[in-house]
């Protein structure tokens, strides 16, 4: 008797494929030849973000959002705690007198954020500018509701969402600031216009 596959089983052989169409714009690698949650022939590549769906990949994208999301936490803060705030303490070192700690990981934040947002722009870049409909406004609008996305479009949009979740986790973990109610309202408001889409 065959056993059906189960969700885990879906969404890591859906993240796999994603991560081969990603790779393959962005990269130039060589791109998948068939995807497990949607038709490369047609385009047909949907959301499955919602459990309950009646389909066999119901829930798989939630699956993916959530390893997205713990691994861009992993890195942002593996890389401020062990390469930019470490930086931030060679180069100050000869300034203790005038040296506030908070600074280092100021610095670290801000360096994080920079590559971050380097590294969503040089992908919107390399994802979006082949598109036909980018370059013709008018069609920026038709159809959005009724049109699928491409498999790397859907990889960089759960890639987005997931780098909000992580920062909304993350935003419990820093300095307490004035703003920070304001920051957690962005975050949400961020991820709710993504997970929109």
């Amino acid at each position: 008797m065959l056993q059906q596959p189960n969700t885990l089983d879906i969404a890591v052989r859906a993240a796999s494929d994603l991560t081969s169409a990603f790779s393959a714009t962005v990269l130039g690698t060589q791109p998948p030849s068939s995807l497990t949650c949607g038709d490369l022939e047609t385009s047909q590549i949907h959301f499955f973000l919602d459990p309950f769906d009646d389909n066999e990949c119901a829930g798989a994208d939630l699956i993916l959002l959530f390893i997205m999301s713990m691994v861009i936490f992993t890195l942002t803060w593996w890389g401020r705690w062990f390469i930019w705030e470490p930086i931030a303490d060679m180069r100050m070192r000869g300034l203790k007198k005038h040296f506030d700690p908070s600074v280092k990981k100021r610095f670290g934040v801000t360096l994080t954020s920079i590559i971050v947002h380097l590294c969503s722009a040089f992908f919107v870049f390399k994802i979006l500018t082949p598109t036909e409909w980018l370059w013709i406004p008018r069609s920026w609008a038709d159809d959005i509701d009724d049109d699928p996305t491409t498999a790397d479009f859907k990889f960089y949009y759960l890639l987005y969402l997931a780098r909000y979740c992580s920062d909304s986790v993350s935003i419990l973990f820093e300095e307490r600031r004035k703003d920070q109610f304001l920051q957690m309202v962005y975050h949400h408001a961020g991820k709710s216009v993504v997970a929109y889409r």
